[in-house]
């Protein structure tokens, strides 16, 4: 009892007033590896462990309720709210003075001992407060003057063919009404700026509208544009009809922080909104700098000489920048209040010096300073931003010199580099010349013999091979301005043997040696050059096998793989329901196949019902068999007879008796339409049809005739 009155009071405040803060939950979600709701277990009155939902928020005294029931005392942590709730709850309730009520619809399904963090603020309501994180919707209708309303809001007639409405983030549902075209509603998921086309089809509307009132909105100062229930509609000084209801104002012009107030219009009632005073935003400022020609920059935007002085600016942090070019930048974050004038003045201090270097040879060769190509050799800047540089020398046939030197402001620094050549002459020849391959250092050689009379001086090894010879190798050590011959005369000894592959229990498996298809079970090379390798054999359902594998002069070597199966059995089911794998439709009801190990994706469609989704992942030799059931989209209706002694009547859905069921009663329902018929011995059969929606409910009354009347 005690908890209703607290509940009342709240509720009561926040109508008294002319305003009311809302909540905005910016995120929802589970949290796989905390281990709080395990580790300080509870259970719920079924004996099941709880969930724990952490309310991340800044906001005070909050009270919490749900389905089902908060199990425990909740507990408060630093910034955030614990909460224990049963297993499957879906609905959360947060209730706080001066806020509107929140009902939460929990966007997943609660598991027994899991974690989940809701991350909650406030979207602003008091006046003053500063909009933030706001989305730019637009809805484009193919016609003018329609009735917009967003989620239970009092409706706003467009007078375009355009509605611009200002948003946090967050789910929203709107409502599209016209007179002769058919009603609209759309879901929107609010995360970023988007334009929304709407197209307003013939039909009857059903939506029934409230009569008009008249409200008249002014501010000081004028030209604030006007949001109503988040629509943008017109400025002020303004006057206009609305449809009788509750509405949430919010007054935006720049360099004032905004007003939000909440309003009620009844029917016919003409209004006058008090005057808003908009509470102003901004401060004024002057920069001067030194040289006065220097470029200042505030918030990253680059400001002309003329804005400079007595410049109006928002209030709070600007980061202000000065630079110009050889002279020190200088960076300086300020805090501007409401009203404050302040003048900020830069000294920049200049940075340069004088930079000469030469270096020889002139001739191809590179200077680089902190790695950027210097224009030319000798190079000379006199203002040369003063630092330090790694000043580097190369050219290609010289030793390479490098130095790091540190340039003060004015000063003048010259530097020469002489270069030390490091090259030689490099001859090889190999015989037989056919086939016969030169490898320096790894690298081949585009010929044979080979020459280089400008080789780079350094240690070499050289390798000369033939597929059907052994190779050779030598190491060559090459100084500068020195010359070094290598000749090499490959044998005719053979270096190959015959290769024989299969495999079992079944044939035609790709062969794989060292990393190369060379063919298919059983395979044969009767010149495979002598050697160790990596022999692979593979096919598509079964597990490859690998071996190494050496082929020694003039010899056979035979050798036989044995293939494993790779595959799982997979079997699905769900009756009446069209079943897809990975996307792919595989039949109705229930399919069987066998697939390599793996993660899928199995899913059952059905009309009138929610897919049912599943991933798995199969290992090899696994033998699943799932069962997916989809849920069924329901609605219901209520069903009312008259005059009373009608009562008892027979209920009829599309001509099947519903047993048990007379009038009157509430009939759960798939989504759709129906023909409902209600029969009474004494009164003629009475029939409606009805076209249920999702979680829609309807009432339907039938006033039942006798057979005199």
């Amino acid at each position: 009892m005690k908890k209703t009155i607290i509940l009342l009071a709240l509720l009561l405040g926040a109508a008294s007033n002319g305003y009311a803060d809302e909540f905005v939950v910016k995120s929802f979600e589970e949290v796989p590896n905390d281990a709080a709701a395990v580790r300080y277990e509870k259970l719920d009155v079924n004996d099941d462990p709880c969930a724990i939902i952490k309310v991340r928020t800044d906001l005070k005294s909050l009270l919490f309720d749900s389905n089902r029931g908060i199990v425990g005392n909740v507990e408060q942590k630093e910034g955030e709210y614990w909460l224990y709730v049963s297993p499957t709850e879906r609905r959360l309730t947060i209730f706080k003075e001066g806020f509107i009520k929140l009902s939460y619809n929990i966007p997943v399904v609660v598991k027994s001992s899991s974690v989940y963090v809701m991350v909650l603020t406030r979207k602003g309501g008091a006046i003053g407060a500063i909009d933030k994180d706001l989305f730019q919707v637009v809805f484009k209708l193919n016609e003018a003057e329609v009735f917009i309303s967003k989620d239970d809001g009092a409706p706003l007639k467009t007078k375009e063919k355009a509605a611009l409405f200002s948003l946090p983030e967050g789910q929203y549902r709107f409502k599209f009404a016209k007179d002769g075209f058919a009603d609209q509603t759309q879901d929107i998921q609010v995360e970023k700026n988007e334009t929304i086309q709407v197209e307003m089809k013939p039909g009857a509307s059903k939506e029934r509208m409230r009569l008009l009132g008249i409200v008249t909105i002014n501010s000081d100062p004028q030209g604030a544009e006007v949001f109503l229930n988040d629509q943008k509609l017109f400025e002020t000084p303004h006057q206009d009809n609305l449809i009788a209801g509750e509405y949430t104002l919010v007054l935006r012009k720049k360099l004032y922080y905004p007003h939000t107030s909440r309003f009620t219009i009844e029917e016919g009632e003409s209004k006058q909104i008090p005057m808003i005073v908009l509470k102003p935003r901004f401060a004024t400022y002057t920069i001067r700098t030194t040289p006065e020609d220097a470029n200042v920059y505030v918030g990253g935007k680059r400001l002309d000489p003329a804005s400079r002085t007595k410049r109006q600016v928002e209030s709070g942090s600007h980061t202000i920048r000065v630079e110009k070019r050889d002279y020190h930048p200088q960076e300086r974050t300020v805090e501007l209040k409401d009203g404050e004038d302040k003048t900020f003045s830069f000294d920049l201090i200049p940075t340069f010096g004088e930079l000469v270097i030469h270096a020889t040879p002139e001739k191809g060769t590179r200077i680089t300073i902190n790695g950027i190509a210097a224009k030319a050799n000798p190079y000379r800047n006199e203002r040369q931003p003063s630092g330090t540089y790694t000043i580097r020398v190369n050219n290609e046939w010289y030793h390479a010199q490098e130095k790091i030197i540190e340039l003060r402001d004015g000063e003048k620094e010259s530097f020469s580099f002489d270069l030390i050549p490091t090259f030689g002459e490099l001859v090889i020849s190999a015989t037989p010349e056919e086939g016969t391959r030169i490898t320096i250092n790894g690298i081949a050689a585009k010929t044979n013999p080979y020459r280089n009379e400008r080789q780079p001086s350094g240690t070499y090894t050289i390798e000369v091979s033939n597929d059907l010879y052994h190779p050779q190798k030598k190491v060559i050590e090459l100084g500068d301005g020195e010359k070094e011959s290598a000749r090499f005369d490959l044998r005719a000894t053979p270096a190959y043997g015959r290769l024989i592959i299969r495999s079992e229990p079944e044939q035609g498996a790709a062969v794989i040696v060292d990393g190369k298809k060379v063919g298919t079970t059983p395979y044969t090379n009767k010149t495979q050059p002598s050697g160790t390798y990596s022999v692979r054999i593979e096919k598509e359902m079964w597990l490859g096998s690998e071996k190494s594998v050496t082929v020694n002069d003039g010899e056979t070597t035979e050798r036989t793989f044995v293939l494993i199966k790779n595959f799982a059995q997979l079997r699905v089911s769900s009756k009446g329901a069209t079943l897809y794998l990975n996307d792919k439709q595989m039949g109705k009801d229930a399919f069987s196949k066998e697939l390599l190990p793996g993660k899928y994706t199995i899913r059952a469609v059905q009309p009138k019902h929610h897919d049912a989704k599943k991933e798995l992942f199969l290992k090899t030799g696994d033998e699943e068999t799932i069962q997916l059931k989809p849920e069924p989209r329901m609605g219901s209706v209520t069903i009312i007879s008259k005059p009373a002694d009608t009562r008892g009547a027979r209920i009829f859905v599309d001509d099947e008796e519903q047993k048990d069921k007379p009038s009157p009663a509430v009939l759960p329902l798939l989504i759709g339409e129906y023909k409902i018929t209600l029969k009474h011995p004494r009164y003629l059969d009475s029939s409606q049809r009805v076209s249920l929606a999702e979680r829609e409910q309807k009432k339907l009354i039938f006033n039942m005739q006798t057979y005199t009347g």
